[in-house]
């Protein structure tokens, strides 16, 4: 393929089509179809089959990812469902969390799990880290929070104001808090994909 220098002499190149035009991508954030569909790069991290069983009274870290590629990594949703005895007093079955920069610690114990590839015909894997928590020790990640949602028993999303975007190194963890008195199962799928290579 052929190229344009820039004339200003910083050393910068632009690709050229055979129709020797410049060649040009511009895409929506997130971009989970085209990621998924031209590149094979989109992924779901979840908690796996089994239900989380999540005793009340403290934070819970559920899911964590970290991105070691070093192409953007774009979060474009969350999803997590609780199954719950909700208490007369509570006035949700609990709150999930999503935490900016934790440290890898979001339990005492943690298990690595593989996201899997969204495109069924593509042999490209996940370039980073998943893990999910034990559930039964306190959430000790910290980090910055960026965003919150109450559930009662049932499905609930976690909104973004637009997509989380992950730079080489970057990380994001799911906590998960009962409000019941009780104990609750949780799942969660995070929804991710790559926004170049």
């Amino acid at each position: 393929m052929a190229r344009i220098e820039d004339g200003t002499g910083s050393g910068v190149f632009a690709a050229v089509t055979a129709d020797n035009k410049i060649a040009v991508q511009a895409e929506s954030i997130p971009s989970l179809a085209v990621a998924s569909a031209s590149r094979e790069d989109a992924y779901v991290a979840n908690t796996g089959s089994a239900l989380f069983a999540i005793t009340t009274g403290a934070e819970r870290g559920v899911l964590y990812v970290q991105n070691t590629s070093p192409f953007p990594l774009s979060v474009g949703g969350i999803s997590a469902s609780v199954s719950a005895t909700i208490a007369a007093t509570a006035p949700a079955a609990g709150v999930f969390r999503l935490y900016r920069e934790p440290s890898s610690a979001i339990a005492t114990v943690t298990t690595p799990v593989t996201p899997v590839q969204l495109n069924f015909g593509s042999s490209k894997g996940f370039t980073g880290t998943a893990l999910i928590g034990d559930g039964s020790t306190a959430y000790g990640g910290g980090g910055t929070t960026l965003a919150i949602g109450a559930v009662q028993t049932g499905f609930s999303e976690l909104q973004l104001a637009g997509a989380a975007i992950l730079q080489t190194a970057d990380t994001i963890a799911v906590t998960y808090e009962d409000l019941t008195g009780g104990a609750s199962n949780v799942t969660v799928n995070l929804i991710c994909a790559y926004l170049a290579g």
